[in-house]
């Protein structure tokens, strides 16, 4: 966490946190917490051939005992408002926070243990239109076993096994969206910008990112004459370009290597309410990135490019939520090893349970 940024916390809290001398007053609203079961079969997202050659490079596992893992998970919210705040001055309307923290134990592979911090905020412009601004923090994400290139630059040893560090980042970002109804209220759309940042562990800071981007969503809202509820189906477009920010640093193997890319995310939800206790969806989450490397010789970037799929269905009753999820990349490269390592197959199967769900 010594890597998040500072300017952007700062800001928050000098824009957000009650100012004592006016006698500031902030109302708690909502608490919940769940918690979660699941199966990964790839938490490392390993290639297929990668796993074929376990056997003989058991070091790219890391600590991991299995390709799959085990997890369990909880995640507790807390929601709260104030009329006080700044932005419920300005537009004379109350202003809605949220934080909330997730934690994940993963029982296979216990570097992939995680925790995920959110803070929120709503705030109501009129009636039907309202301002969204959404900060997370990520830290010490691991994502799995990589070669330190600079090692091998500089002892020219591709065979020592030391060269295998597990490979972390703090990743941050900061999203603000604007929503306003479409002719029908009950349907909206979004329109937003986020900023993300990705810092590497110290053997990969040749990979650290910054990301700027553009969102639109549109959210509508009907009723089904099956199930006699509303159904709610959204459409979502993103798109990304990433900085790799030390490019040409003083690091050695940037200077052979560029990370830069341009991405765009296409999402679509679906979302049916059967009854008061019972609910079920869809999404289908699609990632299209194209990487601009220009360096002839930096073969794991030069005129890649990659779609990564997400697939799930969900079903909800009562307090239980089940979801199967199936996400597939499929990498293409001018370089055959290229396509084979970055293309990888997972399956994550989930059971959330809602424990505590109180409002005041």
């Amino acid at each position: 966490m010594n890597k998040i940024d500072k300017l952007i916390f700062v800001c928050l809290l000098f824009i957000f946190c009650p100012e004592s001398a006016s006698g500031q007053i902030y109302n708690l609203q909502s608490f919940s917490s769940s918690a979660m079961l699941g199966h990964d079969s790839n938490p490392l997202r390993l290639s297929e051939n990668e796993i074929s050659q376990l056997s003989n490079k058991p070091y790219l596992l890391g600590s991991a005992s299995e390709v799959y893992s085990r997890f369990i998970g909880i995640n507790a919210k807390v929601s709260f408002y104030s009329r006080k705040a700044i932005l419920a001055k300005i537009f004379d309307r109350k202003t809605s926070f949220s934080f909330s923290l997730t934690y994940k134990k993963y029982f296979d592979n216990r570097e992939k243990n995680s925790q995920y911090f959110t803070f929120k905020i709503n705030q109501q412009l009129d009636k039907y239109k309202r301002l969204y601004i959404n900060y997370s923090l990520m830290p010490k994400y691991y994502i799995r076993q990589y070669e330190d290139l600079d090692y091998i630059m500089s002892f020219g040893n591709v065979d020592d096994i030391s060269r295998y560090y597990s490979c972390t980042f703090d990743m941050e970002k900061l999203h603000v969206i604007y929503q306003t109804p479409l002719s029908l209220k009950k349907n909206k759309v979004k329109i937003g910008a986020f900023y993300e940042r990705q810092i590497f562990s110290p053997y990969f800071t040749e990979f650290d990112l910054n990301i700027a981007g553009q969102t639109i969503q549109f959210l509508f809202k009907g009723d089904n004459n099956y199930f006699n509820n509303n159904r709610t189906i959204s459409f979502l477009y993103e798109k990304h370009i990433g900085d790799n920010s030390t490019f040409l640093s003083e690091v050695f193997s940037s200077n052979y290597m560029n990370r830069d890319y341009k991405q765009h995310r296409y999402k679509v939800s679906f979302n049916q309410i059967v009854s008061s206790s019972k609910s079920f969806g869809l999404i289908i989450d699609t990632y299209k990135r194209f990487n601009t490397s220009k360096i002839t010789s930096d073969e794991l970037h030069y005129k890649r490019k990659h779609t990564d799929l997400t697939l799930s269905v969900w079903y909800k009753k009562d307090r239980c939520k089940i979801m199967l999820s199936n996400r597939k990349r499929v990498a293409r490269s001018p370089f055959e090893w290229v396509e084979e390592l970055k293309s990888f197959d997972r399956y994550i199967l989930t059971l959330t349970m809602t424990l505590i769900n109180k409002k005041f």
